[in-house]
């Protein structure tokens, strides 16, 4: 399910009979998702002037939990 190509994400056969009929809807927004988490997370460190990585994966991983269930 790679997402380089910047194409439909068709789900897997795992997913599909996971999460059946909302498979595909799933495949398509956890990319966006995931975008806008490291964008959030991204704009924080900058907008704090931090200078250390460990800051932004703490946002990072917040902002991700908070996209994903939206």
């Amino acid at each position: 399910m790679s997402v380089l190509g910047g194409g439909p994400v068709a789900p897997s056969v795992w997913a599909i009979e996971r999460f059946g009929q909302q498979a595909g809807r799933l495949a398509a927004a956890v990319p966006v998702q995931l975008a806008k988490a490291h964008a959030k997370a991204h704009a924080t460190h900058l907008t704090a002037g931090l200078k250390k990585r460990s800051p932004y994966g703490v946002t990072l991983a917040e902002a991700v939990r908070e996209y994903l269930r939206s």
